[in-house]
């Protein structure tokens, strides 16, 4: 999660460079950007696989799943590796269309299956052409979100709207990553679908907020909204 926040806060601050909102050399600055990128990303794998609590054994559930060899001893990884199992055979179980009761039964086992893993018991009851439906139209979402961000002429909307944006299209990708495999199982949503008040409450409250800077997208053309151009 920490991770994913790091990358959203780097796309923020690139958007915000590449508008002129700061005077520095944006070659230079990405540079150095990336090289901090890797090096986070490098440290935070090393810290993982010198761990011995949950972070470590996703991550070796991970690398179990995706083919190599690790030792299983752990319970913890057992665990974990059965989540990936039950992911699996609900996906591979489940009809193009409509409800298949051999899926339902991997589901009835799977932990946090209306929370998490959401996507799951949705291919097991209505079939897999709604799970692709749905990751569709959570791209789009994001992707119109994004756009409107584009469009908006007033900095403050156009920054705050590219942040929902970015937070709906990172949680949700990430949640079809992990549901399919892709990453190491975490504590993740999917928005607007998983169980739970609190998230939900979350991603309406951005929709709102991005609806109210495509109402007044035009309410204010900065004559000089950067510092570049000040100066």
């Amino acid at each position: 999660i920490s991770m994913l926040m790091l990358i959203s806060e780097i796309i923020l601050f690139a958007i915000a460079l590449n508008k002129n909102w700061y005077r520095v050399d944006k070659s230079k600055f990405l540079k150095i950007t990336g090289i901090i990128f890797v090096t986070t990303t490098t440290l935070s794998a090393l810290r993982i696989a010198s761990s011995s609590g949950y972070q470590n054994a996703r991550f070796k559930a991970w690398l179990s799943h995706m083919g190599i060899a690790v030792n299983n001893a752990d319970e913890k990884l057992k665990y974990m590796n059965y989540t990936n199992s039950c992911l699996d055979n609900i996906f591979l179980k489940s009809r193009f269309i409509g409800k298949s009761e051999s899926a339902m039964e991997s589901v009835y086992g799977l932990p946090e299956s209306m929370a998490d893993f959401v996507l799951a018991p949705i291919a097991a009851t209505c079939g897999k052409a709604v799970v692709a439906l749905i990751i569709v139209s959570l791209i789009a979402l994001a992707i119109y979100v994004l756009s409107v961000s584009v469009k908006q002429k007033n900095s403050l909307g156009s920054i705050v709207g590219f942040s929902c944006g970015i937070v709906i299209a990172i949680q949700a990708v990430s949640n079809f990553l992990i549901v399919f495999g892709l990453l190491p199982l975490a504590g993740t949503t999917l928005p607007f679908f998983s169980i739970g008040t609190g998230h939900i409450v979350v991603e309406y409250v951005l929709l709102g907020i991005v609806l109210s800077i495509y109402r007044y997208q035009d309410i204010r053309v900065e004559n000089n909204p950067t510092i570049a151009e000040a100066a």
